[in-house]
């Protein structure tokens, strides 16, 4: 019975006294037929509420302080389950860490579209979401400075809030200044043992990612070959050479780089060398040896450390590179599934796929009908070996790193049909989805991650 999940509605309390009317199913139990008191969880804090006889079953009457202490709405609707026989948790209460652009833009009242989207998961899953960064919490007290969104009066609202059940770590993108701050506030949440936390893992650096994959027999065929470089190691420059020798194209990437930021292609040319970027558009630059390709390259990449890695001949559309962006999540069990695989085509003399690039997205299935003529049969085959290729990755990273509720992962197709795996995304977002107009995956990829709250917190029956 304790894990025994029902719904109620939070009432305005008339008097400074609050009460409960439970559900008339669980009121008729012995255990609670002559009850007068419970306590009610919210996050971290406690109330304690008069159990009332009422026909309106199923709602929480409370005064202006307990509304107040636990963050809540009048009207709001939220899932109750029995913690013990004298203890009612409401909830999940999911703080989403965010940068202070994303909680910029509620204060403005002009939200990112993810955050409206999960907002609206969250009203659909009846959970308690709220927005958090690096300057919302108070420590001592162990409340939260957020933003949640008021559907009564259809704004977007900074109050306090308790210290969730759990850290939904959405936390890119931080400016240089304040990603020291982050860290120490992730390291911070890493103290607090009542608190469950996933995807608290910025970014993957990609050539700890390469070593560790490269250990499992059943992923290292779908690697590029990649070497790691420093700008401080002369030895670097010949390894760029070597691989540039033998493969004619490669790419230099920064371990740490995401949206396809610090990312150069290199290619040797009938005229010398050719070096593409994207710079707020994309760039060429052609050189007369290789010496100079490199060194300008190395010029580019801010990052002092950095791979170099095979250039694949990927798929093309109309000298338009193509990769695909799968999204995998876990689901209200706990179990992963993949959401959507949407096939990226790169902007025009652009060597990188990011949707930031310009790239255009399309549905997998359209893509491989309608730009290469691939058969059903061709396209079942083909998914079914993605299929087997990222479920593998999904359980190598988490033996490697954790547990995480969300990642997204790039893979490649070559011209010979050959799958490569690109690399891994700890933050992923799910522009690609949107744009490649899957309506129904857009929406369900803001809902799992509530809903594998729910699961990791006994929300679900």
């Amino acid at each position: 019975m304790y894990n025994e999940k029902f719904n109620v509605t939070i009432k305005n309390a008339t008097a400074t006294d609050s009460t409960i009317c439970l559900p008339a199913d669980i009121r008729a139990k012995k255990e609670y037929k002559y009850r007068d008191q419970l306590k009610i969880i919210g996050g971290n804090s406690e109330i304690r509420v008069d159990v009332v006889e009422s026909d309106n079953f199923g709602t929480i009457n409370l005064n202006e302080n307990h509304l107040h202490q636990l963050g809540l709405y009048i009207n709001q609707q939220v899932s109750a389950c029995f913690q013990s026989i004298d203890k009612i948790k409401i909830g999940p209460y999911i703080g989403v860490f965010v940068n202070i652009g994303s909680l910029n833009s509620l204060m403005k009242g002009t939200p990112y579209k993810r955050l409206l989207e999960l907002i609206k998961a969250s009203k659909e899953e009846n959970a308690i979401v709220y927005f958090m960064s690096i300057r919302s919490i108070n420590w001592p007290e162990m409340r939260i400075s957020a933003y949640s969104y008021n559907f009564n009066d259809n704004l977007w609202e900074l109050k306090k809030f308790p210290f969730p059940d759990v850290i939904y770590d959405r936390g890119g993108g931080f400016l240089p200044n304040q990603m020291p701050v982050a860290k120490y506030i992730r390291h911070q949440f890493d103290n607090v043992e009542t608190l469950i936390k996933f995807n608290s893992q910025h970014y993957f650096n990609k050539w700890e990612v390469y070593q560790r994959l490269a250990s499992y027999e059943e992923i290292v065929s779908y690697l590029p070959d990649t070497l790691y470089c420093t700008n401080t190691n002369d030895g670097s420059i010949g390894n760029i050479m070597a691989m540039l020798n033998k493969y004619n194209t490669v790419y230099l990437k920064a371990i740490l780089g995401s949206n396809g930021k610090q990312v150069i292609r290199l290619m040797k040319v009938h005229c010398g060398y050719e070096i593409n970027y994207f710079k707020n558009k994309p760039v060429t630059e052609n050189l007369s040896t290789i010496e100079e390709a490199v060194n300008r390259a190395k010029e580019l990449l801010s990052s002092t450390s950095y791979i170099v890695q095979q250039g694949i001949d990927v798929l093309q559309y109309k000298e338009r590179n193509i990769d695909m962006r799968a999204l995998m999540q876990r689901n209200r069990k706990g179990q992963w599934q993949i959401v959507a695989v949407p096939v990226r085509i790169a902007a025009k003399n652009c060597s990188i796929t990011s949707t930031s690039a310009g790239s255009s997205c399309y549905l997998f299935e359209e893509a491989l009908i309608n730009l290469f003529d691939y058969s059903v049969k061709d396209i079942t085959k083909l998914k079914n070996e993605i299929t087997r290729l990222l479920y593998t990755t999904v359980q190598a990273i988490e033996a490697e790193y954790g547990t995480f509720g969300e990642l997204g992962i790039d893979i490649a197709i070559d011209n010979n049909g050959k799958l490569w795996f690109i690399e891994c995304n700890a933050k992923p977002g799910k522009d690609t989805i949107f744009l490649s107009k899957n309506e129904e995956a857009y929406k369900k990829s803001f809902r799992l991650p509530i809903q594998y709250s729910q699961y990791l917190t006994g929300f679900t029956n």
